[in-house]
């Protein structure tokens, strides 16, 4: 919970229907776009309007044609989806609308894509219908974010890998460490941290057992 009260989304409700549409449009988590953060919101709520109206045509046409045996899974999913975007609603969109694009969130918003993208697939439609224009639209998304995710994971794999690399030297050498750098790579609490790091040395714990005695 972001620590603001419980009706929090209740009573802001222009800033909950733009952190639901961010969240749900959040599957191209990008740091190439982190220069521009409102760019980068804005791709996002584009693509959550584009999300939650496939979904809601889903739905619609799910109950529709139940009658006819229609399989309920895809719906599954894209409900699964939907409630655990309302469910960042109610409990994250204190912290602001920004914080929807975190990429922590983007797997769900897959899931919900990926119910779309089975219910539009189920029988066969006609060609040149509003439903094969639909599918089309989901797997060139789902296209689109797997190369989205390449890029991603090219870049921060070789930013964490620095990250690492830096952090462990600095532990390695806690004790002489600038206390400016641990904070910054290691841990916000210098007290605890010197706690900490002195509890796994004498452990021999992480880096500390492959060091000189």
């Amino acid at each position: 919970m972001s620590g603001k009260p419980f009706y929090f989304f209740l009573a802001h409700p222009g800033m909950s229907i733009e952190y639901l549409l961010a969240s749900t449009g959040n599957i191209f988590w990008m740091p190439m776009l982190s220069s521009s953060l409102y760019l980068s919101l804005y791709v996002d709520e584009f693509f959550g309007v584009c999300i939650i109206l496939l979904a809601a045509y889903s739905i619609w046409t799910f109950l529709k044609d139940r009658k006819y045996g229609s399989h309920p899974l895809p719906v599954t999913l894209i409900l699964f989806g939907l409630l655990f975007e309302f469910e960042l609603v109610v409990g994250r969109s204190g912290f602001g609308v920004m914080q929807a694009s975190s990429s922590r969130y983007t797997t769900y918003g897959l899931v919900l894509l990926v119910g779309i993208y089975l219910h539009l697939s189920a029988g066969r439609p006609a060609k040149h219908t509003l439903r094969s224009y639909m599918k089309t639209a989901v797997v060139m998304l789902l296209f689109f974010q797997m190369i989205a995710s390449f890029m991603t994971g090219s870049v921060m794999g070789q930013y964490h890998k620095n990250q690492v690399i830096i952090a462990n030297e600095i532990l390695a050498h806690y004790t002489t460490a600038d206390p400016a750098l641990i904070q910054r790579y290691l841990y916000p609490n210098i007290q605890q941290f010197y706690e900490y790091a002195s509890m796994a040395k004498e452990s021999k714990l992480s880096i500390f057992s492959s060091l000189p005695k």
